[in-house]
């Protein structure tokens, strides 16, 4: 069975947004180092990147939850995207509202058709502001 599991606890890293957007055009990889947990013709790395090492091509639902909160300040809008071989996916795009003390989390789906070398992994992108946004617990699933 192929499959690949990833997570990130307590994460405090910033993920620098330089520029707002609502379609994923500006989104960025989300800034974390993430825990490789079981892998089966995927390869995870700590910066959160899985790729398909099978040989077949497979269809494979992806799931990504997150929880958001904003570097400094008030409610702003966000989204989560889930992104293939570096390109955000318009469609799996979830908008959330989060600040520096209230967070939120979100579940991004989506099901691809992996062929050898194909990656995932998890973006992120301000809608409303260019403050950083911090990714503080997520799991992503390929199963």
């Amino acid at each position: 069975k192929e499959d690949a599991l990833i997570s990130v606890t307590g994460n405090a890293a910033q993920t620098v947004i330089a520029s707002t957007s609502s379609d994923g055009s500006n989104a960025v990889k989300m800034n974390a180092v993430w825990t490789i947990g079981p892998e089966s013709h995927f390869t995870a790395d700590t910066t959160g990147r899985v790729v398909y090492t099978g040989i077949k091509t497979t269809p494979e639902p992806i799931d990504f939850s997150v929880t958001l909160a904003m570097a400094s300040g008030g409610a702003q809008q966000v989204s989560a995207y889930i992104a293939l071989n570096g390109t955000p996916i318009t469609s799996t795009g979830q908008q959330l509202t989060v600040s520096s003390s209230s967070v939120a989390s979100v579940v991004v789906i989506w099901q691809h058709s992996f062929a050898t070398g194909d990656y995932v992994e998890l973006f992120l992108e301000g809608v409303s502001s260019t403050v950083n946004i911090i990714g503080q617990r997520s799991v992503g699933r390929i199963n």
